[in-house]
């Protein structure tokens, strides 16, 4: 169990790195090309965020603590 535990938080770890080098630069661009601020390009990430198993993984202090440092 313990190896499984540590398989998937090794996967899912490389999925949000995926997500923030990906996801995160294309939710800035839309929101800056919509005028709105980082904080409705963040709030876009949450969403994702919010439905992906790889987010959840962390719960939602840590998702949120991680989507706020985002710039």
């Amino acid at each position: 169990m313990k190896l499984l535990h540590a398989l998937y938080s090794f996967h899912f770890a490389y999925l949000r790195w995926l997500d923030v080098r990906i996801l995160w630069p294309a939710c800035k661009k839309a929101a800056a090309e919509n005028g709105a601020s980082l904080d409705h390009a963040r709030a876009a990430f949450y969403i994702h965020a919010h439905q992906d198993r790889p987010w959840r993984w962390l719960g939602d202090e840590e998702t949120r603590n991680r989507i706020d440092r985002l710039s």
